[in-house]
């Protein structure tokens, strides 16, 4: 983890928003890993949050999808919703990652 508080501390001082959502969806894929999934899904939306400021839909998507995930793996009803939210942004980016129809079922 001290890799990855550094290179966040380095993405905030040079104010790079997209990098950061990178790092602290690196983190969580980290957390959740180590089956810690109320850090690792305070690192998905923290990844999110950045992602928002970037304006990146594709990595808006992968930390709506691994929020998902891991609300999915609590038994969260909201995991639903936020794997709608990522599938439809891929599906307007055309990404690979899109599941084809109303939506995916986390």
């Amino acid at each position: 983890f001290q890799h990855l508080e550094h290179a966040s501390h380095l993405a905030a001082s040079i104010h790079d928003p997209l990098r950061q959502a990178r790092i602290q969806l690196a983190t969580g894929h980290a957390h959740r890993s180590r089956h810690h999934l109320s850090d690792a899904l305070s690192s998905y939306q923290a990844a999110l949050a950045e992602a928002d400021t970037a304006e990146a839909p594709l990595d808006q998507a992968h930390a709506l999808r691994a929020i998902a995930e891991v609300l999915q793996l609590r038994n969260d009803p909201e995991a639903t919703t936020y794997a709608h939210r990522a599938n439809a942004i891929y599906q307007q980016l055309q990404h690979p990652a899109a599941v084809p129809g109303p939506g995916p079922s986390p």
